[in-house]
């Protein structure tokens, strides 16, 4: 039970749920931005295939980012360098998603193309600026500790 206290799981399952999060945010404002312009908003049937998937694409988002590393450092850590491995693990986590929406199919209606585009872009903006917050909380907390 001291393990579920420990700092560096504490650190990796917030991490984890922030992903998540951020996936599934990223996936929500796609299907926004894609339909921005519609006069009803989203259409029922996209809007069946978001609820049907967002839970699916978040978790497989988040597992992926986790077999390619992006949880083996606390995000404090966060650097530039480390933006190219956010953008190789989002351009896999997309990659895999689209695979499955096109082969697999497993809505009536195709996955929009632009949903996938933005999906991508927001999935690393998301995950960049969420991990650059937390660096910079934590070097403005430290200098501040120091004056």
């Amino acid at each position: 039970m001291n393990r579920l206290r420990a700092p560096v799981l504490r650190h990796r399952l917030f991490q984890l749920a922030a992903d998540a999060a951020l996936a599934a945010l990223a996936f929500y404002l796609a299907f926004e931005i894609r339909f921005i312009d519609e006069p009803g908003g989203i259409p029922d049937r996209y809007v069946e295939m978001l609820t049907g998937s967002i839970v699916f694409v978040a978790l497989g988002k988040t597992a992926i980012f986790g077999l390619m590393g992006l949880h083996q450092k606390w995000w404090r850590y966060f650097n530039l360098g480390d933006i190219w491995s956010v953008m190789r693990a989002c351009a896999v986590a997309s990659a895999l998603l689209i695979a499955i929406f096109v082969i697999a199919k497993p809505f009536s209606s195709p996955m929009p193309r632009s949903v996938m585009i933005f999906d991508f872009v927001f999935t690393l903006g998301l995950l960049v600026v969420a991990r650059s917050i937390a660096r910079f909380y934590f070097v403005e907390r430290r200098m501040r500790s120091h004056n």
